[in-house]
């Protein structure tokens, strides 16, 4: 029997390679004012929840000390190319 852990970890794994068309690029583009000033407070060594795709890294303010976290390997493997334009010290781990 699987756990809640595995059970929720498939999920996010098997929506991952089309979260970000789920998420809408208009639907981010009306949230990034919001996000960015929501992220504006940022500071010192952070630790950042549900990283998913990485649709919030572009909203967060340049040259912090981010640790971010997600359930789902496939989720962290799609954020891959908005984790290396972060301008910033950004690592990405499984948890």
């Amino acid at each position: 029997m699987a756990t809640q852990a595995e059970i929720t970890r498939a999920k996010w794994d098997k929506l991952a390679p089309r979260f970000d068309s789920m998420a809408s690029a208009g639907a981010e583009k009306r949230w990034k004012p919001f996000k960015s000033a929501l992220f504006s407070h940022m500071q010192g060594k952070i630790l950042f929840l549900a990283l998913g795709t990485g649709l919030d890294i572009p909203a967060w303010p340049k040259g912090q000390d981010i640790i971010a976290i997600d359930i789902s390997p496939k989720m962290l493997a799609e954020a891959q190319p908005r984790i290396a334009a972060y301008e910033g010290a950004l690592s990405a781990e499984l948890m």
